[in-house]
């Protein structure tokens, strides 16, 4: 059921991010997103595992299925972790650890920019490939295109109002980071 996944999917983007940002103001550091994924995804199994009793079958059409829809998501995810990982390096090389730790700040902000992507995505896809399989490409369209110009006043929205996410959430010592926010949200 697509209205499952998609508030599935919500609830480990958000609880990822949320636990994120509180083990980074625990001092975590750079584990915070290692921690925070690794608990929510633990949560997320016990309440399968649970729900569904240890009851698995493994039906070969079903994990046929599965994967047409993920192993298109691979290079995108991978692609988002090293590029997070390898943009902290590099600016730490140029501008130091102060910089690289409001760069890092920002970074974690423009990551709800990917979350709703990914949402949106998610619960998006198996409609897409229904309407795939019944040939429906106008309707397909239709859809890209709301997607699309929603994606753009999010993004439009989260740029224009950085500035007032770093005041509420940061301390004074952030308040000039808001000036990364275009770059990383059109890199996202």
């Amino acid at each position: 059921d697509a209205k499952k996944f998609f508030i599935l999917n919500l609830f480990r983007q958000v609880g990822v991010m949320v636990i994120t940002i509180y083990l980074l103001y625990t001092d975590r550091g750079y584990t915070s997103g290692v921690y925070s994924n690794i608990l929510v995804l633990t949560l997320i199994n016990i309440y399968y595992f649970i729900k569904l009793r240890v009851k698995i079958k493994v039906n070969k059409e079903d994990i046929k299925y599965s994967l047409m829809f993920s192993i298109p998501l691979i290079p995108f995810a991978l692609g988002n972790v090293l590029l997070s990982y390898v943009d902290r390096f590099v600016v730490y090389g140029g501008l130091g650890a102060e910089e690289t730790g409001k760069v890092s700040f920002m970074t974690n902000y423009s990551n709800l920019f990917i979350l709703i992507i990914q949402a949106i995505t998610l619960g998006w896809q198996p409609r897409v490939f229904g309407l795939i399989q019944e040939d429906k490409k106008i309707e397909i369209e239709s859809y890209a295109k709301c997607i699309f110009t929603f994606l753009t006043f999010v993004a439009m929205g989260m740029i224009f109002f950085s500035k007032e996410f770093t005041l509420i959430i940061g301390s004074k010592s952030y308040a000039d980071t808001y000036r990364y926010m275009t770059p990383l949200i059109v890199g996202n």
